[in-house]
């Protein structure tokens, strides 16, 4: 077993519990305005590599055939999925990058404060921004 698969499955419980769906490398929680993501992604350079991507789709901003995959998150976040010592990020550990992540973007009112501050991830969509700034959300 590589270390991502042994990774999938010590997080496949912990996301469960917290009311996580699975598709394939892929997790998933829907709330009423948003659906947060999380995705374990293979490198295309490295057999033992991968990445974890973080992501927010803002359901008013779906289209009416979007599916749920990190391809449709307007905002997303990539981070290694290990060290440059090649040391491998625990499920524990991950958990904790996801509680922030939930904490800093995971409801419509943060995530608007966040875009007014300039403090969403890099790889914000436009039309994200756009949203969250300018349409009246209440």
């Amino acid at each position: 077993m590589t270390n991502k698969q042994k990774l999938i499955e010590d997080l496949t419980p912990l996301l469960k519990e917290r009311g996580y769906r699975k598709q394939k490398q892929t997790w998933y929680r829907q709330g009423t305005d948003l659906v947060i993501v999380f995705n374990i992604q293979n490198s295309a350079y490295d057999e033992e590599g991968f990445y974890i991507n973080l992501g927010i789709i803002i359901k008013k901003l779906m289209g009416e055939h979007d599916g749920i995959c990190l391809t449709n998150c307007q905002i997303r976040q990539r981070i290694s999925g290990q060290n440059e010592r090649r040391t491998l990020l625990t499920a524990e550990k991950l958990m904790k990058v996801l509680d922030l992540w939930e904490q800093w973007y995971g409801n419509l009112p943060g995530l608007r404060q966040k875009a007014l501050e300039g403090k969403l991830p890099i790889e914000s969509e436009s039309r994200a921004v756009s949203f969250l700034t300018t349409v009246r959300l209440w």
